[in-house]
């Protein structure tokens, strides 16, 4: 999966995905690098059920989704 984002002009730093399933661990699936607000970070879906992904972006938020996997 492709994941790409814009933020404000100037924003630079690491962006690192991680995801859990139910009951387990927070794991990092891929890390990228935003340059001048403008990232795109690939990932790849590990097993088919219910995934819960966050996206930790250089000005200190997060992007947060769940995705159902089948």
């Amino acid at each position: 999966m492709t994941t790409t984002g814009r933020l404000g002009a100037g924003i630079n730093g690491p962006v690192i995905v991680e995801a859990h399933y139910a009951g387990e661990p927070w794991q990092m699936l891929a890390s990228s690098y935003a340059r001048n607000g403008q990232y795109r970070v690939r990932w790849s879906l590990l097993k088919t059920r219910v995934m819960h992904v966050r996206i930790a972006l250089p000005d200190g938020n997060y992007a947060v989704t769940t995705l159902a996997i089948s």
